[in-house]
């Protein structure tokens, strides 16, 4: 790297430079390739198929997938906002459900959904634009929140389901729930307590706030 950077060049290309280092030093380096693209000013091309990685280093990211670029924009809006579903699951663990939109609206600004697993669905529109018919719902792990809140809105969004994994990753618990046969859903509880972890077995509820969900189209 420093043989390249010392002709000043206008573009760098850096195709996978930290795929063979362990975990933590790969955190380290790449704060260091920060650190210098921003000192230096330099344009920089990154490839990686690290999706943490990309979006830590990243002021604009583009998705590709059989040489088309699906999605390009900041990191933040394209793990909040995929347009489709490679595109979410690429980047981020993402839950998928499969369902099928209605053209009535049960609210200004809320789309029904309605899914195999009971209840409809209510999902902020927010511009998400589709048209009435089969439709996946992506629902981000650390949206879904185990048991419902108390209020109105809990209500909606909201799903019954049985623990079947529990993994404790410190900073995060991570549930497996199956909600019906067949079918499973991710929710991840950030700083937890380890004394109040539900256990394999359980019976939780999942909800999620309906500016969380996204209408994604089907992969390319």
């Amino acid at each position: 790297m420093p043989r390249a950077l010392v002709i000043e060049p206008r573009l760098l290309l850096m195709d996978e430079p930290l795929s063979n280092l362990d975990a933590r030093l790969r955190v380290e380096m790449r704060t260091v390739i920060r650190r210098l693209q921003r000192t230096l000013g330099i344009t920089t091309l990154y490839v990686t198929h690290d999706q943490e990685e990309a979006l830590a280093i990243s002021d604009t990211i583009a998705v590709m997938a059989r040489g088309q670029v699906l999605q390009t924009g900041p990191p933040w809006e394209l793990y909040r906002a995929p347009r489709d579903r490679f595109v979410a699951e690429f980047l981020g663990g993402m839950n998928v459900l499969a369902g099928r939109l209605s053209a009535a609206r049960a609210a200004e600004g809320v789309t029904v959904v309605e899914t195999d697993l009971g209840a409809p669905w209510w999902v902020a529109t927010d511009g998400q634009g589709a048209t009435p018919g089969a439709v996946w719902l992506g629902i981000r792990p650390e949206s879904l929140r185990v048991e419902p809140p108390p209020g109105p809105a809990a209500r909606w969004n909201q799903v019954a389901g049985t623990v079947t994994e529990v993994s404790y990753l410190g900073a995060v618990a991570r549930y497996q729930v199956e909600v019906a046969p067949g079918v499973s859903l991710t929710a991840e509880v950030h700083d937890p307590d380890f004394l109040a972890l539900h256990r394999v077995g359980d019976a939780v509820r999942l909800w999620c706030d309906s500016a969380k969900v996204r209408i994604l189209a089907p992969q390319p």
